[in-house]
């Protein structure tokens, strides 16, 4: 009975720390701003020209970051960047 308690009570935290970590303006900030600033974004020639390209490149940096984001991470991360910079339709 104990032993189920424990695992009832670290599941339930778990999904509150998750449950926090769905802010995409969050998540950005802590891992992709220790490669680089949001100027990125805005420069004339950046590489991301549609919303399925910036959710391939959101999903290559967290790869290559071992970031342990879940899909719904990446996604608020894609939302965050196309509503605050990238402005890619739908």
């Amino acid at each position: 009975m104990l032993k189920t308690y424990f695992v009832f009570i670290f599941f339930i935290s778990s999904l509150s720390n998750h449950a926090f970590a769905a802010d995409g303006k969050a998540i950005h900030d802590e891992k992709c701003l220790s490669c680089h600033q949001t100027e990125v974004y805005t420069r004339t020639d950046h590489k991301v020209t549609s919303l399925y390209g910036l959710g391939r490149q959101v999903s290559m940096c967290s790869q290559n970051l071992n970031t342990g984001w879940f899909p719904e991470d990446e996604k608020s991360v894609v939302k965050y960047l196309n509503d605050t910079f990238y402005h890619l339709k739908k």
